[in-house]
């Protein structure tokens, strides 16, 4: 009894067919044991390295950060993909198993394709997220977030399950009359598609528009974001930047390339390339794209992240350390220690303990290899420079313990050492440049006073003195020699003779004497007078001025500043003399959280800043080490500052204020300034780009810049640090372009002005607390010419001024409340009156003083 064809094909929708026989490469079966060793291998590489890596990121609480998860997430992907796919194919070319069932089948498509939309949907938020922390680094803190990582991998699985859903639903209404010959290595949408017998055009057109758009539509944006990239690494200054970032571009878009070439040319060439392309070609391309990207994307987004590679590191020499406490506790049935030596050479290596303490660590962080042991000493060395070192390893895991604590504190040493050594070599060249100093001080004064330090004998009176007692020892022995009368008168005369002109010499001699004596003992009173008058005035200056100790830290309780100390060059800025304009200084909160200390050069045409730096201490500053170095953007002149922990800056080409997080150098606000000028309208005068400047004290955050209204006369606006909305403001009587620069000190504004090349003068101060403006002469030295961003911090009473390049800082000196400066108030124009009392602070016609 036969069957009804109609009520076999219902039984096989009901139930679906036999089971599917996958062929492998159709045409290249003699060959199918060769294709699976580099098959086996990738996909070997792909277990291990995205496991490895997917590890890292779910373990370490340092791999946290967006860019580490969105790895995490393409290492996820990968897994999936392979796993789903490889494990079937190695089955089919090894010839074990060549039969799938069709809900086995049905599943294996599903989640392939599910894995590799997924695959794609990550790639393209990593390609968005390259574009964000390069393009637009001040916003990645905002955009991109872990609750922003999460929602991408949920999105990623939706949609990846919504896109394959429909397929799965087609394939098993369709029938299939008995076809079971799959010439494939594993299931694939379209290949299954075409063993049935019935109308497959739905499932034609829905592949062509989900491939169209999802991979296709991915790949597009993947390659308008990096072509923004490549734009914005072509406008980089360094050149070892831009070769360091094409670099890591090329190596993300050749594993793109191996990713959506192979899958789009296997999808496209099921609808359109069918009877032309040959089975073997495209069956190959096919297994490309599930085996090579999962392969290669461990190293090259992996390995090739510094993060993730200290990490590694740091997990391999945690691995070393287990197999040396397993090789050291092996053989514990002998009751002796295992020897583990390592032959470690170190050419140039004499008598410095850091150096040999160094390498005696080294020799037990090796990798373990053949044990034996080395002869020798630590004192043994030959002619090349080589120590030899003999290694015992005892039986016991607290030896090992101690060496790590041993090796860490060792680092810590030397560091500390380096630190020392440096400063010690600074002192020394300070030495002899003192020392060379004090020798031309010397020569410059012999010059000037000969008379001092020259000897008795380069006197010419001496001299002649010397000559007559000569000749009157001569005539006194020539008299004791002679027995006659009139001879002996004769010598007498000769002898009173000589005695008279030696008596004129010592006089002539002593008066000479005296004359140097008394000039030089004149000298000498003039000094010591001065000296004593400096001194008693010194003294009159503490005991009136100084009662006290100084103000503490961020306090307000002195009578205004005194004087500014003399200039301590720190040094030059780390981008090199040609940046001459900028900004650095401390944190200039009262009480700051952080000692950071913070450099902000501006580019070579004083125009605009794009990277700063951040150091943890001033020793860090100095020694140029750790260090965190920032892309900021575009921000206008050198108003910048630091205020807790937050850096304002004027946005370019705007009157707009920022706001930075210096933790995720993130920009959290940004605020216009009503009625300011901006594009550098009324900057200071030879500081150009400088229309908003920042300023923080102990009274809050200020702004210093102009409006048309004041026509360009200095206002002082305090501003909310959390909101940057204008709590108050005043009015100054100074030109602003006329100022070469501005501070604020306890709500106290002190303006300069250049007096030469060499020196500033502090010469007018407004008061924000009584509304009073006045006169003062503080004069400051000065390296060079221009002083950029003038910073005081109140935590240590200091200026930061950035002086063509240099960085350089000033000690402030105040006034304590007990006895304050006269200050000369500042005459108005006729038909106005003196500010002589605490006046409300005026307003340009038509405003109002908020």
């Amino acid at each position: 009894m036969e069957l009804d064809p109609a009520l076999l094909n219902l039984s096989q929708t009901l139930s679906g067919p036999g089971p599917f026989v996958l062929l492998g490469v159709p045409g290249l079966e003699g060959l199918h044991a060769w294709l699976s060793v580099p098959v086996c291998l990738l996909y070997l590489a792909s277990l291990v390295g995205n496991t490895l890596l997917l590890g890292l990121v779910a373990v370490d609480k340092t791999l946290q950060a967006p860019m580490y998860q969105l790895l995490g997430l393409l290492a996820a992907a990968d897994l999936i993909l392979a796993t789903s796919t490889v494990p079937k194919a190695l089955a089919v070319l090894w010839g074990l198993s060549d039969q799938i069932s069709f809900g086995g089948c049905l599943a294996q498509l599903f989640v392939a394709h599910v894995a590799f939309i997924a695959e794609s949907s990550v790639l393209l938020a990593m390609a968005v997220d390259r574009y964000v922390a390069i393009c637009q680094p001040l916003r990645y803190g905002a955009l991109l977030s872990q609750r922003v990582v999460g929602t991408v991998a949920v999105a990623a699985v939706t949609r990846g399950a919504c896109v394959m859903a429909p397929p799965v639903i087609l394939l098993q209404r369709l029938p299939y009359c008995g076809h079971r010959v799959l010439p494939h290595t594993y299931c694939e949408h379209m290949g299954v598609a075409r063993l049935a017998c019935g109308d497959t055009r739905p499932n034609i057109w829905y592949g062509l528009a989900t491939t169209l758009l999802s991979p296709a539509l991915d790949l597009g944006l993947i390659g308008a974001s990096y072509a923004l990239i490549l734009r914005a690494v072509c406008r980089l200054p360094s050149p070892g930047a831009r070769h360091k970032t094409l670099g890591t571009c090329g190596a993300h878009a050749g594993v793109i390339v191996l990713f959506y070439t192979p899958a789009l040319f296997s999808f496209l060439a099921h609808r359109f390339g069918h009877h032309t392309v040959p089975r073997h070609i495209h069956i190959l391309l096919a297994n490309l794209y599930v085996v090579v990207p999962p392969a290669l994307n461990p190293v090259v987004y992996g390995v090739r992240t510094k993060q993730i590679t200290q990490r590694l590191r740091h997990l391999l020499r945690r691995m070393r350390k287990v197999v040396i406490l397993f090789i050291c506790n092996g053989d514990k049935s002998s009751g002796e220690p295992r020897d583990l030596a390592h032959t470690y050479s170190r050419t140039k290596m004499q008598s410095d303990p850091a150096l040999l303490a160094s390498f005696l660590l080294l020799l037990f962080l090796v990798l373990p290899g053949q044990p034996q042991l080395v002869r020798g000493t630590l004192n043994s060395m030959d002619e090349s420079g080589t120590f030899q070192c003999v290694v015992h390893l005892p039986n016991s895991s607290i030896f090992l313990q101690q060496l790590e604590q041993l090796q860490s504190t060792l680092q810590d040493l030397i560091g500390k050492y380096e630190q020392q050594l440096s400063r010690a070599k600074e002192y020394t060249h300070t030495t002899e440049d003192q020392d060379s100093q004090t020798l031309e001080l010397s020569h410059m004064l012999e010059a000037r006073n000969p008379g001092v330090t020259a000897s008795h004998s380069d006197n010419p009176a001496f001299n002649l003195l010397r000559l007559k007692l000569d000749g009157a020892q001569e005539l006194a022995a020539q008299l004791q020699a002679k027995t006659g009368v009139s001879g002996a008168m004769e010598l007498i005369h000769q002898l009173q003779n000589q005695v008279t002109n030696a008596s004129l010499a010592l006089k002539l001699l002593a008066d000479s004497d005296y004359h140097s004596f008394h000039t030089l003992q004149e000298e000498v009173d003039i000094l010591e007078g001065r000296l004593s008058e400096c001194e008693r005035e010194k003294e009159q200056e503490q005991s009136s001025r100084y009662p006290g100790p100084p103000p503490a830290p961020g306090s307000c309780t002195h009578g205004g500043l005194q004087k500014v100390g003399r200039p301590l060059v720190l040094k030059l800025n780390w981008r090199g003399l040609q940046y001459k304009a900028g900004a650095w200084g401390r944190d200039s909160a009262p009480n700051p959280s952080s000692s950071l200390y913070w450099v902000s050069p501006l580019r070579a045409d004083g125009r605009y800043f794009d990277y700063y730096r951040l150091h943890k201490s001033y020793d860090d500053l100095v020694l140029l080490k750790h260090y965190e170095q920032w892309k900021m953007g575009y921000g206008d002149g050198s108003g910048n500052t630091v205020y807790k922990n937050f850096m304002y800056f004027n946005y370019y080409g705007t009157r707009d204020m920022a706001k930075v997080d210096l933790s995720s150098n993130t920009l959290v606000l940004r605020r216009s300034l009503p009625g300011a000028t901006y594009n550098n309208r009324f900057s200071y005068a030879a500081v150009p780009w400088t229309t908003l400047d920042f300023a923080g004290d102990e009274k809050g955050l200020w702004v210093l810049y102009a409006t048309e209204e004041s026509k360009g006369n200095l206002v002082i606006s305090r501003l909310n640090d959390s909101t940057l909305e204008v709590e108050q403001t005043w009015y100054t009587s100074q030109y602003k372009p006329a100022l070469s620069g501005a501070f604020m000190a306890c709500g106290v504004l002190y303006a300069l002005r250049s007096l030469s090349t060499r020196q500033e003068e502090i010469f007018y101060a407004y008061d924000t607390t009584t509304s009073l403006e006045y006169r003062l002469s503080i004069r400051l030295d000065k390296m060079l010419e221009t002083l950029h961003g003038i910073n005081y911090c109140p935590w240590d009473h200091k200026l930061y001024v950035y002086n063509d390049g240099f960085l350089i800082n000033y000690d402030l000196t105040f006034l304590t409340l007990q006895e304050k400066l006269p200050n000369s108030p500042i005459k108005k124009p006729s038909g106005t009156s003196a500010l002589s009392k605490p006046i409300k602070p005026t307003s340009p016609p038509g405003q109002e003083t908020p």
